[in-house]
C-alpha cells in the first residue's frame, strides 16, 4: 500500500480522520503541553531516553502527532470536562488520568474554531479536545503538527523533528 504525502494542514486534518489515539504525553515539568500521537507507530531514528515515557513511546512516535504548546485547552466527553490544562500533571493528576481517556479514541473530525488559531478535534463517543489558541501577533506556538517526524505548515513547508 503506498502512502500519499501529507504537507499541508489540509492533508494533515483528512489524514487523521479514522486515526487512533495511541499515546498522550504529558506531566511535571511540562505545563500544560500535551502531545498525542495518532495512526501508525513510526520507530525513532533514535529513541529517547525519557525515563517518564513508557518503552513503546521512547522507540515509536506516532504517524501522526499534535503537540500542545502555549494555548489553553480542554478535554471533554459531550458538555462535561474530564480536564483542562490548567489542572494537575503531576503523577496521579487530572491532567494525566484524563488525557489516558483519549487513548484508544479514533479522530472523527478536526477544525479550526477561531481566528486566533484554535484547534478542536472530535473523537468518537462524544470526546473532543479544544484547543483556544493564542494572539497571533504574540510570540508563541498553539500547537505544531507533525507527519512521520516532519513538521507541517500551511505553505506545505516542512522540517525535521527528532524529539517530542
Amino acid at each position: 500500500m503506498s502512502r500519499r504525502p501529507v504537507k499541508t494542514i489540509a492533508e494533515f486534518s483528512q489524514g487523521l480522520i479514522g486515526k487512533s489515539c495511541w499515546s498522550t504525553i504529558a506531566g511535571v515539568g511540562t505545563g500544560s503541553m500535551v502531545t498525542l500521537a495518532f495512526g501508525e507507530k513510526v520507530r525513532r531514528r533514535k529513541s529517547v531516553r525519557n525515563p517518564m515515557l513508557t518503552q513503546e513511546e521512547r522507540e515509536f512516535e506516532g504517524e501522526f502527532v499534535i503537540f500542545i504548546k502555549d494555548s489553553e485547552w480542554r478535554l471533554s466527553n459531550g458538555d462535561m470536562a474530564i480536564c483542562t490544562s490548567d489542572d494537575s500533571n503531576e503523577a496521579n493528576g487530572l491532567m494525566l488520568s484524563g488525557l489516558q481517556g483519549l487513548v484508544g479514541r479514533t479522530v472523527v473530525a478536526m477544525r479550526t474554531i477561531n481566528d486566533r488559531g484554535g484547534l478542536k478535534l472530535d473523537f468518537n463517543e462524544g470526546w473532543n479536545i479544544q484547543v483556544s489558541g493564542v494572539d497571533r501577533l504574540a510570540e508563541l506556538d498553539n500547537y505544531s503538527l507533525f507527519y512521520r517526524g516532519s513538521l507541517i505548515g500551511d505553505d506545505g513547508s516542512r522540517t525535521r523533528r527528532d524529539d517530542y
